[in-house]
């Protein structure tokens, strides 16, 4: 009954107070509140004295109390919902699971999505460390801190400003404060940062007396209570509860949980009298210091030297209330074991002994938890697995405030007298037990030594004292005929049983000797034998030794048929290699003149019809390449001959020679080929760039070859990078027939494809992909696919790669966010470099650098003559041909050559003979030889390495690699001027150069073929005979002639869609369709005609102004020499070309250097020239400055 009238009182009380607070609330808060009269809250549930939850739930510290007294303000009840950890708390707040959250004021990481109240609990940050003897300085400027471990509290984001103060320290996340203060207190972290309430709460409840506070920051840690957006009403409400406390109820409910007292009103006249005090204290001790520096300095080395003498000699140890050690003496990590680092933070139980009983350490509780001292005798157990025993005697440990805190333990070690007693008690048992030891382990022995495979013989001064039965049946003899007699008897000599001493010399040195000689049998037959002694006892080699001996006859035999079938093996991959090689040569040899022939029959004015033709020959020829070499490379590979060059190159080289190699076959599959290139992708790197480019053609091939419709994506992006090389991610990906499982599983090897239909219907040898993953592994990388079938596949492989110094990247800024095609990645990688290069290598490019040259072409195949004569010719070079090496020599010492391009199978004498007598016994270096070969195995392209060739070049000729090959050794001796002469010569016309408007000269070239010679006519007609084209036009308009008005659009709209200007095409495209329908009015259509008449004059002039190049200089001289202003203006323009790298520049270098043809020689104009037709800008510049000081002294002359 009394329990009733109480809580019924304690519930109008509850109602009184929390009505009187709640009148001060809005109407809408307490509307709020009488919508929820139950909230939840959770915490941290290892934060006290701040607030945890114990093991039943209940929630504890501060926090709980302050909770409690906003429940009685508000008359709602506030449910605790208890957490596993600070992280789980977190994650129940941002799921919207409790509606409060305990948190720190400044945690930024919830602004978004919650709002928190006002601090309401406040202490500062400061520094713990352990206590030390030496002088301890306080601490003020965390920097101090640096190289040292600083532990703190996980996801404690009240020290984020510390951190991002002092980023240079070395911090220390751990999952709870009482571990980051134990990790301090055992030596693993230097030093923590906590708050101060924290600190001194959990010092005190787990004892560690061994940590002091010893510096603090003037930033304070400050809690609130978190609640979301959404709940703005009640962060109002919090807030006004939390203001309604009082200071005073602030101090007592921190002075419950952090001992602190809270300080009244100073009294002054105490003040006063404690001052006095102090003053009188402070004279005395003035006057006693000296009489007590001694006494104290005295005793305290005294007190330092019995601590020392305590550590080291008794064995003493202290550990908290739940057992776990807290401090232990050397003497006790000494005769345990363990390393103090081991010990501390641990339990004792981890050195109970197994042996122990547990009565004994139950009574030891039952009497130190009262606060009785124990004393008893326990036998523990050493970290190596041993035990020792212990007199033990254990009493409690107390704070300052008389509360018990821990244990003290102090040992004597009496593991002697403990071992002497029980050897004492079962001596005559130890004796018996160890006598049938010995007497099993003697049989053991015998065993072993009789039933051991090898031969054993125990030996004493070279006599036989015993051997075993392997022994006997070795060498045929019986025991009883060899014991006793000497070794000499086993010996095929004197010799040979005297070279035995030398081995002894070895024994006596405490090793093992080993070593093989013949040993003779009883009945005089001799076996190969190895042999090993060791001394029965390294201390006394009188006692005899033990010796071994094999029979090794089989193996000795087996070893030289596997030397023989070693050898064997290495003939037959040396003969599949040299058959390899021949084969590779006798296919390549026509198929050279096939692909030769077909390309230049190609270049040729050939029909429709035929070309269709030669392009079929030209395919074929090229795919039956593509299988030898997957052959050849195969081959390279199962022979371990395969090898990665080390050499810098451009990675956008390498995407660009893809494009150049399928942009036809993209084309005519309709598919669209699109590159994904991330912007961090370095772009100058070092390795093999022909292997990493043959990875990536096998991959891009097969996808081409596999999809039929849709796009092939592209991509590398970087996987790791450091200084020196970077791990970079290439994949192709299509939208092609896909691959099931159990195709996947035998993709990648040898002669194997997805199932036989593969082969039958996209043909291939199933080499491509086991030959990329070999290159792969040889790169340090990984190969794989992901594929579905009839979704496509996706093939990816991951390359180290070394870096180039001073590196860059291959895309800058946004590029990589989009796919490029293959027009626009060349476009965006060269923006990122902050200039432009043409699109196109080809004839011309070869023909600026190679024209005038003169090359040796030793070949002795007429058709490999013909293809490499015409090759050569194209470009400019004037060729001698040599039909074999004894020939080349004898050209060699009549004439110069700027280069020799060499075949290395000739009859008479081959290249290979040639190279090594130009190179080393007529001493001819300079002159650049280069290989022209069908023998492409790694050993063929050593071999004219090694014979003093310059470089290689593959029969069947790549055009695009042979130019290249040639521009990177061959430098002409007679350059000629790269102007043409004084007439038109139109298949040498560049039109890549031209910069017509209106026009795109690469859809023109490809509607033609790519047939220059074509599109320069075609461009040159339409130019002279469309100029009055409109006018006619006009007139018929006016005339009101619709059917030739329409006929004669129509005609003009073809002949522009023939040089693709897309503009006038879809202009006189419109008029068509409005005269067809009459859609249009007479003016409106005049308009339009209009229009169009602007925009074909300007095409007109601008294909007019482009040609003006290629006019025969007789006519340009009847124009007259410029006058001096016009020649600096356009020497000031060409320099501001040049200064923004700018491809005008090309178009006007030309110009410029017709005009000064008539001023200045030859060889002053052309330097610039030179430089800028090859995009070297800084150097044409330059070139340009000494042309303007040239022309003005030449100006200053004439005047």
């Amino acid at each position: 009954m009394r329990k009733k009238l109480f809580l019924l009182c304690f519930f109008f009380l509850k109602l009184a107070f929390a009505d009187s607070f709640t009148e001060t609330l809005s109407q809408s808060e307490r509307a709020w509140l009488e919508a929820h009269p139950i909230i939840k809250h959770t915490g941290n549930p290892h934060y006290l004295p701040y607030e945890a939850f114990d093991a039943n739930g209940k929630h504890l510290g501060m926090v709980a109390e302050y909770l409690d007294e906003i429940e009685k303000m508000l008359g709602i009840q506030i449910k605790r919902v208890p957490s596993t950890s600070w992280q789980n708390a977190l994650e129940m707040s941002r799921n919207k699971q409790v509606t409060i959250l305990t948190n720190y004021t400044m945690d930024d990481a919830f602004a978004s999505t919650h709002s928190i109240t006002k601090g309401f609990i406040q202490s500062p940050v400061v520094v713990i460390k352990q206590k030390s003897q030496k002088y301890q300085p306080f601490i003020s400027d965390f920097s101090k801190l640096k190289g040292q471990k600083i532990a703190f509290g996980k996801q404690y984001a009240f020290l984020r400003p510390i951190i991002k103060e002092h980023p240079e320290l070395d911090y220390r996340e751990v999952d709870t404060i009482e571990n980051v203060l134990k990790g301090v207190s055992s030596g693993e972290f230097d030093a923590a940062f906590v708050s101060l309430n924290i600190g001194t709460y959990t010092i005190s409840e787990f004892g560690l007396r061994n940590l002091q506070v010893v510096g603090t920051h003037d930033f304070e840690l400050e809690l609130g209570l978190q609640v979301a957006k959404e709940d703005e009403v009640l962060l109002g409400i919090l807030n006004k509860a939390l203001d309604a406390f009082s200071h005073q109820q602030h101090h007592e409910i921190a002075n419950r949980w952090t001992s602190v007292e809270i300080k009244e009103e100073p009294n002054h006249t105490l003040i006063a009298v404690l001052l006095f005090i102090i003053v009188l204290g402070f004279l005395l001790y003035f006057f006693r210091s000296y009489e007590l520096k001694k006494k104290i300095q005295k005793s305290t080395s005294d007190l330092s030297k019995l601590l020392k003498v305590f550590d080291e000699y008794v064995i003493a140890s202290e550990t908290d209330l739940e057992g776990n050690i807290t401090y232990v003496s050397n003497a006790f990590c000494k005769i345990s074991g363990y390393s103090k680092k081991e010990l501390l933070g641990k339990n004792h139980r981890i050195m109970k002994h197994p042996d122990s009983e547990p009565e004994i350490f139950k009574g030891l509780w039952e009497t130190i938890v009262v606060g009785k001292a124990w004393h008893g005798l326990v036998k523990n157990s050493k970290k190596d697995g041993g035990y020792y025993w212990v007199e033990t005697v254990i009493t409690q440990d107390f704070d300052a405030f008389g509360r018990p805190f821990g244990y003290m333990a102090v040992r004597q070690d009496v593991t002697a007298e403990m071992e002497l007693k029980e050897f004492s008690e079962n001596l005559g048992g130890i004796v018996k037990n160890r006598t049938e030891e010995l007497l099993v382990l003697n049989k053991q022995q015998k065993a072993i030594f009789d039933s051991a495979s090898i031969g054993i013989m125990l030996l004493q001064n070279r006599v036989v004292k015993e051997v075993n039965n392997a022994f006997c049946e070795i060498t045929g003899y019986n025991k009883e005929e060899i014991v006793g007699l000497t070794t000499r008897l086993l010996c095929e000599s004197d010799a040979s049983y005297e070279k035995i001493h030398d081995y002894y010399k070895i024994v006596e040195a405490g090793a093992i000797a080993a070593w093989e000689q013949r040993i003779v049998k009883k009945d005089g037959t001799l076996f190969e034998a190895k042999i090993r002694i060791k001394a029965k006892d390294e201390k006394d080699i009188s006692s005899g030794v033990v010796a071994i001996i094999d029979d090794v006859t089989l193996e000795k035999k087996a070893l030289a048929e596997i030397k023989k079938a070693k050898e064997m093996a290495e003939d037959a991959t040396r003969v599949k290699g040299q058959f390899l090689a021949n084969v590779s040569h006798e296919i390549r040899t026509p198929m050279s003149a096939i692909i030769g022939m077909s390309h230049l029959a190609l270049e040729s004015g050939l029909n429709e019809k035929q070309r269709g033709y030669v392009q079929k020959i030209e395919v074929a020829a090229k795919n039956l390449l593509d299988v030898i070499n997957d052959i050849l490379d195969f081959s390279k590979i199962e022979a371990k001959k395969m090898t990665l060059e080390h050499r810098a190159f451009y990675l956008e080289d390498v995407f660009e020679n893809l494009i150049n190699l399928f942009v036809f076959k993209m084309k005519e599959k309709n598919l669209q080929l699109l590159f994904n290139i991330e912007h961090d992708v370095a772009s100058a790197l070092i390795g093999d760039a022909l292997k990493l480019s043959q990875i990536l053609t096998n991959l891009l091939s097969n996808a081409i070859k596999f999809t039929s419709s849709g796009e092939i994506i592209v991509g590398v992006k970087t996987k790791q990078r450091d200084t020196q090389s970077a791990r970079l991610e290439f994949w192709v990906q299509d939208s092609g027939i896909g691959l099931s499982h159990e195709q996947v599983e035998r993709l990648f090897t040898p002669f194997q494809q997805a199932d036989g239909s593969i082969t039958r219907t996209y043909g291939g040898t199933g080499l491509g992909l086991s030959i990329s993953k070999h290159l792969v592994e040889m790169m340090d990388g990984t190969i794989g696919v992901e594929s579905e079938l009839g979704r496509g596949s996706k093939f990816y492989f991951e390359v180290k790669i070394d870096l180039a110094p001073e590196n860059r990247v291959l895309l800058q800024g946004g590029a990589s966010k989009k796919l490029l095609t293959p027009s626009n990645l060349q476009d965006a990688v060269l923006h990122a470099f902050g200039k432009r290069m043409p699109k196109h290598n080809g004839y011309h490019e070869a023909a600026q650098a190679l024209r005038g040259a003169h090359l040796l072409l030793v070949e002795d195949n007429v058709e490999n003559q013909e293809i490499a004569k015409e090759l050569l010719e194209k470009v400019g070079v004037r060729v001698t041909i040599a039909n074999n090496g004894k020939e080349a020599l004898r050209m060699l010492d009549e004439m110069l050559f700027d280069s020799v391009l060499m075949d290395c199978q000739m009859p008479v004498m081959d290249g290979l003979e040639a190279t090594r007598i130009l190179r080393y016994e007529k001493h001819m270096v300079a002159v650049p030889v280069i290989a022209m070969t069908a023998n492409v195995m790694q050993e063929d392209i050593e071999r004219c390495i090694k014979a003093g060739m310059s470089d290689f070049v593959a029969k069947p000729i790549d055009v695009k690699l042979f130019y290249a090959t040639l521009l990177k050794w061959v430098k002409p001796k007679n350059e000629v001027l790269l102007q043409e002469d004084n007439r038109v010569i139109k298949d040498r016309a560049n039109l890549y150069a031209l910069n017509i408007d209106g026009v795109d000269i690469d859809k023109a070239l490809e509607c033609v073929a790519n047939d220059e010679e074509m599109l320069f006519g075609m461009l040159k007609r339409f130019a002279a005979s469309q100029k009055d084209a409109m006018q006619k036009i006009f007139e018929m308009h006016e005339n009101g002639n619709v059917a030739e008005l329409q006929r004669a659009v129509h005609t003009l709209k073809g002949l522009c869609g023939n040089i693709e200007v897309a503009a006038l095409y879809e202009g006189l495209k419109n008029v068509e369709s409005a005269i067809k329908e009459e859609s249009v009015n007479s003016d409106a259509l005049v308009s339009m005609l209009r229009e169009i008449d602007e925009e074909l004059k300007g095409v007109i002039a601008s294909i007019e102004e482009n040609f003006e190049q290629f006019v025969p200089e007789e006519t340009k001289e009847e124009a007259g020499a410029s006058s001096a202003l016009e020649l600096q203006a356009d020497i000031d323009a060409l320099q501001h070309y040049f200064a923004n790298f700018d491809s005008e520049a090309i178009h006007a270098s030309q110009e410029l250097a017709q005009k000064l043809s008539k001023y200045l020689p030859k060889e002053t104009i052309e330097p610039m020239l030179k430089a800028s037709l090859h995009f070297d800008f800084e150097v044409a510049a330059a070139a340009l400055e000494v042309i303007a000081k040239e022309l003005s002294t030449e100006q200053m002359h004439k005047e």
